[in-house]
């Protein structure tokens, strides 16, 4: 039982990491769009 818990905690240990990088991705693509997007006035297509 104990080792089962031991084996949960190790998986959680590498989702949570696994979560905290996938946000660090996703905000660096927001900045991406929002660099992209600031242009003065003209509309930009941004295809993904």
């Amino acid at each position: 039982m104990m080792q089962r818990i031991a084996s949960l905690e190790s998986q959680l240990a590498k989702l949570i990491s696994l979560i905290e990088e996938n946000n660090q991705l996703i905000k660096s693509m927001e900045q991406q769009q929002n660099q992209v997007c600031a242009p003065a006035g003209g509309s930009v297509i941004v295809r993904m």
